[in-house]
């Protein structure tokens, strides 16, 4: 389950497998329904799109939506309001997400504002055509067999990961799962549907573009594969008792896995990223530990301490961004790991408009950061950048 922090609003379709139904006849709304593309301005770049919004048969609103470029593919929507020209919907992406919009006056583009727990972002969608919402198949009743909480386990480059799956049933009996990516600070995945054929098992969930295929054997474990391109792994559930308690891990024990510690440690240097463009520097002075010491090629010596860095990045705050559109480009990022430190490296393009100008690349530069976890936080204690490839000139040239 790597594919789970595509995005702020963390976010393939599976061929040969006739996963979607139809329900009914839809009914389509002259100006809610329909088929919307569009993008949520994220800080650094935009998320493009894609919604679609009906009735059902019933005349329920129903809907669904892809975050292109991620795993979230036909994602159903968890709640459609329709009131006039507010449109207001929700997802599980896997994280939730909501939407609040309003319609333009003829019924062609939607635009609002998109939230989750990380903040918010204006987006803005245009109707491209008719709705075409793949429903899910509905989820099956669920068996005593599989009632309860499950825990599995799987290598990946030689760390252990730990998946847990809850099963319940809805008040009429339908099967309803959730995946917990435990590695991920106990990140649950929503299930989309539920199959259940005596002892088979099987899952989709669309938020990450995954399915799990399982058989409930003689010992009690379920024996099966989990799908998500790109990965491809079996996966054995084990059924966690009322004493046993699931295996989780914490950065304060010390066994973080490796890809789980390179995803935390690269999206804290894009959040100080995403301010640092805008003219913020504090993402960057609230990473840094008392001790930093920092390198730029405008400076002659070495920074050390943070309050030397707060006196030296305060004033950015009061002065005048003057690019507009900005935005960057991480490129290579790598996370290397020894015990309690973690050095990354990277190279990056600043991009932006000057004054009237079309959008150009502004700097190029190398960047060495290395993090150390300090009470069990992970902090920057030593920041270097320098120009990637610059000219320089002889002595007396």
């Amino acid at each position: 389950m790597e594919n789970t922090k595509k995005s702020v609003l963390r976010f393939a379709a599976l061929g040969g497998l006739a996963l979607f139904a139809t329900v009914g006849q839809p009914q389509t709304d002259p100006k809610a329904g329909g088929h919307w593309e569009g993008t949520v301005q994220m800080p650094n770049r935009p998320l493009s799109v894609a919604v679609d919004l009906e009735k059902n048969s019933k005349g329920v609103w129903i809907g669904s939506i892809s975050i292109v470029g991620s795993s979230a593919i036909d994602v159903p929507l968890d709640t459609v309001t329709v009131a006039g020209a507010a449109v207001r919907f929700t997802a599980s992406l896997p994280e939730h997400a909501s939407f609040d919009g309003q319609l333009a006056g003829d019924g062609g583009s939607l635009s609002g504002t998109a939230s989750n727990a990380a903040g918010e972002a204006p987006y803005h969608l245009t109707r491209k055509g008719d709705a075409n919402v793949k429903v899910p198949p509905p989820s099956s009743p669920l068996s005593k067999d599989f009632v309860g909480s499950w825990e599995g386990t799987h290598e990946d480059d030689g760390m252990v990961r730990h998946v847990g799956l809850k099963l319940r049933a809805e008040a009429d009996g339908t099967a309803v799962a959730t995946l917990i990516a435990v590695d991920h600070g106990n990140l649950e995945i929503p299930v989309t549907s539920v199959a259940i054929n005596g002892k088979e098992l099987r899952l989709e969930a669309r938020a990450v573009s995954g399915t799990y295929s399982g058989v409930l054997g003689a010992s009690g474990e379920i024996i099966g594969h989990w799908s998500e391109r790109p990965n491809d792994f079996p996966l054995i559930f084990r059924r966690v008792s009322s004493e046993t308690k699931p295996k989780t891990t914490t950065a304060r024990e010390g066994v973080t896995p490796m890809k789980g510690l390179t995803e935390e440690i690269i999206a804290m240097e894009r959040s100080a990223l995403d301010r640092w463009i805008t003219g913020d520097p504090d993402g960057y002075l609230n990473l840094y530990s008392s001790e930093i010491t920092y390198f730029d090629p405008m400076r002659e010596t070495r920074i050390d301490g943070l309050k030397a860095m707060t006196e030296l990045l305060e004033p950015i705050k009061k002065a005048k961004v003057p690019v507009k559109e900005p935005r960057y480009e991480m490129i290579g990022p790598k996370v290397q790991r020894h015990g309690d430190v973690a050095l990354l490296t990277f190279n990056l393009i600043n991009y932006g408009k000057m004054g009237d100008q079309p959008e150009a690349v502004l700097s190029r530069w190398n960047s060495t950061e290395i993090y150390a976890r300090i009470d069990g936080t992970w902090k920057i204690i030593h920041s270097h950048w320098s120009f990637t490839k610059p000219e320089f000139k002889r002595p007396g040239s």
